[in-house]
């Protein structure tokens, strides 16, 4: 009978979340290559390519020729962090960091 009454609370007092795929592919390698245009493709479930503003705390971000394209110039050596957010009403929400 307990186990029931756990039961029947854990279906009561569930929260759903949201969530977003999110892809982002370097195109050349699984890395971001020193004093090179590094390509980086982005693609976000049910966002427009217009609507996504990339950043990296490591190089420089370049927008390239087709909307969901870009390029990360002369990184560093060591980590790079690349932050993908998305233009709402109220500004920017960070929708995912992905380390490079």
């Amino acid at each position: 009978m307990k186990q029931l009454a756990v039961i029947i609370l854990l279906c009561l007092f569930t929260k759903t979340g949201n969530c977003q795929a999110v892809a982002i592919q370097a195109e050349r390698t699984k890395m971001l290559l020193a004093c090179m245009d590094n390509p980086i493709t982005i693609a976000v479930e049910n966002t427009p390519c217009r609507d996504l503003v990339l950043t990296c705390d490591n190089g420089k971000v370049v927008k390239g020729e087709s909307s969901c394209s870009y390029f990360i110039n002369d990184p560093e050596s060591g980590n790079a962090i690349i932050t993908v957010k998305m233009k709402t009403k109220s500004g920017l929400k960070t929708i995912v960091e992905s380390k490079f």
